[in-house]
């Protein structure tokens, strides 16, 4: 193939992930099998609340930051257009000065 690996090689990739991926899933498996027993519904209840009043509290503070981060965008923009464009005046005169410096030598 393209990448000059030998297919056996890729076999024993892709059986890996398999492998990998599936005692994963059995893992979580056992995982929640075993919180089954401990939590309880008034648990799992107030810890939907609290997670979804920790999602909408990032949601509004993306909202939020975004609306901020254009009206500054907005002015930085027009900062750096200035402060680029007195830059490169700068260094054309710098330039320009070089040039007569040599020639007047």
């Amino acid at each position: 193939g393209e990448l000059d690996i030998p297919t056996n090689h890729m076999y024993l990739f892709f059986a890996g992930i398999l492998c990998t991926t599936l005692s994963l899933d059995i893992l979580k498996c056992k995982i929640a099998s075993l919180l089954q027993q401990v939590i309880t519904a008034k648990m799992l209840n107030t810890f939907n609340k609290i997670i979804g009043g920790i999602l909408i509290g990032f949601a509004i503070y993306m909202v939020a930051s975004m609306a901020i981060y254009q009206t500054k965008g907005a002015q930085e923009e027009t900062k750096k257009s200035t402060s680029t464009h007195m830059v490169q005046k700068i260094i054309e005169n710098s330039d320009s000065t070089k040039t007569k410096f040599i020639n007047h030598k």
